[in-house]
């Protein structure tokens, strides 16, 4: 009698159901890997665009009369940011330098998957010179 040598068919079966649930985990990785990739990609976007905003405020202030209220809304990515620049309050502790300083807030606000979602950025700057204190210069 001559025995045969290979797999049965369900050795076969059950092989390539290993192989096949393990490519599709795999699979599942990789597109929540690259979904992730894009959501961050958009997320350090808007944090690129709301320190330029906090960059312009700095550099105008020092050159020319700075609205203290400023919103500007952006369709790609669709991001509204708002500038406001604030006095010291008298409760901080850079209370003493309330003639001197300012501080620029930056706010974002986005939605993402249906939620609102919202950033803060927050700096201090040096209060732009009056006329007259130029003219002492």
């Amino acid at each position: 009698m001559k025995k045969n040598v290979g797999f049965t068919l369900i050795e076969v079966l059950i092989a390539m159901a290993i192989l096949t649930s393990a490519i599709l985990i795999v699979s599942n990785l990789e597109l929540r890997s690259f979904l992730r990739i894009v959501r961050d990609r958009d997320e350090i976007e808007k944090i690129f665009l709301l320190k330029q905003s906090v960059y312009n405020v700095l550099l105008k202030a020092q050159n020319e009369k700075f609205k203290n209220k400023n919103i500007q809304k952006l369709e790609k990515p669709e991001l509204s940011i708002t500038t406001v620049i604030e006095e010291i309050p008298p409760k901080s502790s850079l209370k003493d330098y309330k003639d001197k300083l300012r501080f620029v807030k930056v706010q974002g606000t986005w939605k993402r998957d249906g939620y609102p979602q919202e950033m803060v950025l927050t700096a201090v700057m040096l209060r732009p010179l009056d006329d007259k204190e130029k003219g002492k210069l």
